[in-house]
């Protein structure tokens, strides 16, 4: 925004309160208290809105897809703290990744409530409010902007596309990732204020300590610069040596954010390679790069209308099994549209370019150009980006309107969030509403028709199981898992030879499925064929010597041809 024209001497009365607009409007840093009292009940009251809205999920339980190899089937985990767990978490990589805080949280929780699923999913929404109070903070702390600052805090508390995130235990780590984040990020403003050595190692420490949550926050080094535009104010929009009254130039700022530079790159070289080790990374081959560009500008586009429009959403998106070029063209030419305006305003609304950019940036390493897992898109990547998309509405409608008119505005858009919210969360109360939800979300999901196969097929309902595995093998005829659940649905119900072949087609899909290997094995036994059965119990060993079943069984069988 362009700077306040310096007032005529004869007008100075009005100076004053020219420069308090100013300051609210541009972001000047506040030198106000974050802890005065009317911070602490807007913080009371961000709190009362998440406890509202995920109150019901101290009643919900784990949900199948990632939480047992995260939690209740971690022997790890399960112990709770102990030192073998402790090692075991900083020297290991589980699920595709180097996660060592995260296993040491989870540990923690089962420390507390053993393998209770409500104090998991508590603990969760703990770290959610904070996350949310510490966002007010910042931003209040940035910009003395107090009603647009909890404006972007509720939002982010509450949005419906949090959901995932909160409601989910494997995805504590967003939440604690972005505690970290938010945490840097504060005493990033605080460093900026009052220059010390300690502050900006802390912040250092911080972002560290986020990167062994989650590598998504891999992009704070870029938000910081960002910061440094707006609200802080640290450098000119245009010219890249052109200082500002606070003396900083861009090449000062970017010297200054090489060591955060440096500790991201690292958490990125480190995550790609656990990532591609385990097979995580999605090949070239698989999903051709033109095809993943359409899909992020899709996605990116798909993200910001979901932002206003919170409708439809799930646990998990498929590629879709057709493209539209002419819709991902379009979805370009937004993108371009948007960011067009954000820098040609951005002189005068800084805000705008800064939350586009925020928004563009931080979803980046999730966007899908380098592919990990099997979804389009995923909720629970808008944690972070989705305040970027906000300080724009809050400061961008502030603007606009007046100022009565956008406070019941803004009252009126996060009750409609946070009723919204609280639906959505309904829908995780057990596996088989989340997974039926899902599939009338997309109905070609082949993940939803897997997962909500062994729901059913938990409750006893195998001849259902068996029509939803079958369903996404038709879907993903390349899909091991749901051929080896298929087998073990059709063998509960006395179709041997289809089990067999059931388990044949997942191992040629994924020979290294450990479990297929024994799963056939038993039947090849149950048919009198333990020439066979031994061969596959061996090779289901190889894969997983700690394998007990298999291990148990071979040893039968071995005694068995014993003279």
């Amino acid at each position: 925004m362009r700077k306040t024209r310096r007032e005529h001497p004869g007008r100075a009365v009005a100076a004053p309160a020219r420069r308090r607009q100013r300051a609210a409007t541009t972001g000047t840093a506040s030198s106000q208290p974050v802890t005065d009292a009317r911070t602490w009940l807007l913080g009371l009251g961000l709190v009362a809105l998440v406890a509202f809205v995920y109150a019901p999920v101290r009643h919900y339980g784990f949900v199948d897809l990632d939480d047992p190899q995260y939690v209740s089937e971690n022997p790890f985990v399960a112990n709770g703290l102990t030192w073998a767990g402790v090692k075991w978490a900083f020297t290991s990589v589980h699920a595709s990744y180097w996660l060592p805080l995260i296993w040491l949280s989870h540990m923690f929780d089962v420390q507390l409530y053993g393998l209770h699923a409500g104090g998991h999913h508590v603990t969760n929404v703990v770290l959610h409010a904070t996350n949310a109070l510490l966002l007010l903070a910042t931003l209040y702390r940035a910009t003395g902007a107090v009603g647009r600052s909890v404006f972007v805090a509720a939002v982010f508390a509450i949005h419906p596309l949090h959901v995932e995130s909160v409601v989910w235990i494997t995805e504590r780590k967003d939440v604690l990732s972005t505690m970290f984040l938010f945490l840097t990020l504060w005493v990033y403003v605080e460093y900026v204020r009052r220059p010390a050595t300690w502050r900006y190692l802390l912040g250092l420490v911080l972002f560290a300590l986020g990167l062994m949550s989650k590598p998504m926050v891999v992009t704070l080094p870029f938000v910081l610069l960002l910061l440094d535009v707006w609200p802080l104010e640290r450098v000119a929009l245009s010219g890249s040596h052109a200082a500002t009254a606070r003396g900083a130039t861009w090449r000062r700022l970017v010297l200054e954010k090489l060591p955060f530079l440096a500790l991201g790159a690292i958490g990125a070289v480190i995550a790609f390679v656990t990532q591609q080790a385990t097979g995580a990374v999605v090949t070239a081959a698989r999903i051709p790069f033109a095809i993943r560009l359409a899909n992020a500008s899709q996605s990116y586009v798909t993200y910001a209308l979901k932002a206003v429009w919170p409708s439809g959403l799930a646990l998990f998106y498929p590629y879709p099994l057709h493209w539209s070029w002419p819709i991902a063209a379009a979805s370009v030419a937004a993108l371009a549209g948007v960011s067009g305006m954000a820098v040609w305003r951005a002189r005068r609304y800084p805000y705008l370019a800064i939350g586009w950019l925020w928004y563009l940036g931080t979803l980046v390493p999730v966007i899908g150009l380098v592919q990990a897992g099997d979804q389009a898109r995923a909720d629970r990547f808008t944690y972070i980006p989705l305040v970027g998309l906000c300080i724009m509405v809050a400061w961008g409608t502030h603007d606009l309107i007046a100022r009565t008119l956008w406070r019941w505005t803004a009252v009126a858009a996060t009750v409609a969030l946070a009723i919204v919210a609280r639906r959505q969360v309904g829908h995780w109360r057990n596996n088989t509403e989340l997974w039926e939800h899902a599939l009338r979300v997309a109905d070609e999901s082949y993940i939803a028709h897997t997962n909500l196969g062994l729901a059913v097929y938990a409750r006893g309902l195998t001849d259902s199981a068996i029509v939803e595995f079958r369903a996404a093998v038709r879907l993903r005829p390349n899909f091991a898992e749901a051929y080896n659940d298929l087998g073990v649905a059709l063998a509960n119900r006395g179709d041997l030879d289809g089990a067999v072949g059931a388990f044949d087609d997942a191992i040629r899909f994924k020979p290294s499925q450990a479990e297929s290997h024994y799963n056939v094995a038993v039947l090849l036994v149950a048919k009198g064929d333990t020439g066979k059965a031994v061969a596959h119990l061996q090779t289901a060993l190889r894969l997983k010597p700690a394998y007990a079943d298999a291990h148990d069984e071979l040893q039968r069988l071995m005694a068995r041809r014993s003279p």
